[in-house]
């Protein structure tokens, strides 16, 4: 029998030129959902830390940043790992699967929302209710939890809709 493993997992003969590529299709295809979730974690982490390194300049200057060779190097890394990110996120499969989950999506957007708002490192920005009135202060600090209530929302009701999408797409595979 002249048969690879990759051929006999796959149910057919591959030519040599698109053997890596079925080959890494296959792999991918064996990985569970928790697997999946998982590497969608490692996405918004990478995308986090791109984004992390993008904005580092602008909130440790007290105004704009200066163009100096370790805010360079900030900005290079960035655009490495934002790259990164992109390319995990395309290779991987079953995306829809992947953003499926309401407890990954709400954290994300959770902490999403909360790095826009409290941007950690600025020191301007910290005392973002000083010399504000106790009204201004209550109106500012609900429209934060409405606003950060909403968004989490959103991302739970959207990855539920992914979910099915996904079930529906999967379904109709396995009926054809």
């Amino acid at each position: 029998m002249n048969i690879s493993i990759g051929e006999f997992f796959a149910g057919e003969k591959i030519q040599e030129k698109e053997y890596k590529k079925e080959t890494e299709k296959m792999l991918l295809a064996s990985l569970d959902e928790k697997q999946l979730y998982g590497v969608q974690i490692v996405i918004y982490i990478l995308e986090f830390v791109s984004l992390e390194l993008l904005m580092l300049p602008f909130q440790l200057s007290e105004k704009w940043p200066s163009i100096n060779r370790i805010n360079i190097i900030y900005w290079i890394l960035a655009a490495v790992v934002f790259f990164c990110m992109c390319y995990l996120d395309k290779k991987m499969p079953e995306r829809r699967l992947r953003n499926s989950n309401k407890w990954i999506q709400g954290i994300e957007a959770a902490v999403g929302f909360l790095w826009v708002i409290f941007p950690i490192a600025s020191k301007e920005r910290m005392n973002i209710f000083q010399g504000m009135s106790i009204g201004e202060s209550i109106a500012i600090g609900l429209e934060i939890i409405i606003g950060f209530i909403i968004v989490v929302g959103v991302a739970i009701i959207q990855s539920k809709m992914r979910k099915e999408e996904w079930e529906e797409e999967n379904n109709s595979k396995k009926s054809d």
